[in-house]
């Protein structure tokens, strides 16, 4: 099942994608490092919700853009989305990680990590696309806003920081990142850009040997799926080459 973002999910990747195509340095950070969810993981989500859960929140879990794991506190992915029962009927937290995790201090592996951070889904039915979300951070008290909007929020922190970390960054660097924040944000990508990089579906955890499904990878192209196992899927690709890769390193057609 192919995820499509709500059209404020949408506007936040076309910002990343513009950001992609304009920052040399980082360009990494803005680009899924995966495409899919599987089916049986979407399900163990929704039994702890007992609903669907928000096309945002899977579209975010299935590309795993390095920033945007960032902006939930997940340095290098570390911490996987932890659901839980909430203490009361109104909230769900789905997300915990670091507050800190946007900050250059992050990138030093010695950097002791805090999980007090929270994210969590205001449970609604039926839930919108883009959901309400209630940000928790330890000694704080709790926002709420949209997911989309504390993505954009925390992403542009990045580029931007506040008065007290700015004195981490040179004036040139600080003025880079505004420059191109500024660009991305007034020039985002166009929609079928988005549509074209930013894809991402619900696939089954396995296919049946001799399957004719067609996947495309980034690099290798076009294919088709000849065995999947253990989430790993071997597939014959249209150059020629065949190759066992992740499943989550393809995305359907």
């Amino acid at each position: 099942m192919r995820l499509v973002p709500s059209p404020a999910l949408r506007r936040v990747l076309a910002t990343l994608s513009a950001l992609h195509r304009l920052d040399d340095i980082e360009r990494s950070e803005y680009a899924p490092t995966s495409h899919t969810l599987t089916g049986d993981r979407v399900r163990q989500w929704e039994r702890e919700l007992g609903s669907p859960l928000p096309t945002d929140v899977l579209l975010v879990e299935a590309l795993h853009i390095p920033i945007v794991e960032r902006a939930l506190g997940r340095i290098d992915g570390s911490a996987a989305a932890h659901p839980a029962h909430a203490d009361d009927d109104t909230w769900w937290p789905f997300w915990y990680g670091d507050p800190w995790a946007m900050t250059e201090t992050s990138r030093d592996r010695t950097y002791q990590q805090a999980i007090d951070l929270c994210v969590a889904i205001r449970k609604e039915s039926p839930m919108p696309a883009d959901p309400d979300v209630m940000i928790a951070i330890t000694d704080e008290d709790g926002r709420e806003l949209k997911l989309s909007a504390f993505l954009l929020e925390r992403i542009r922190s990045r580029f931007i920081p506040p008065e007290a970390l700015e004195e981490d960054l040179d004036t040139h660097e600080t003025e880079r990142r505004e420059s191109l924040w500024k660009e991305a944000s007034e020039s985002p990508a166009a929609d079928a850009d988005v549509d074209r990089d930013y894809a991402a579906s619900i696939v089954d955890e396995a296919a049946r040997p001799g399957s004719t499904k067609r996947v495309e990878h980034v690099k290798f192209g076009k294919g088709t799926i000849l065995s999947a196992a253990d989430g790993v899927v071997e597939v014959q690709f249209d150059s020629g080459e065949k190759k066992k890769l992740k499943r989550s390193f393809v995305r359907d057609l």
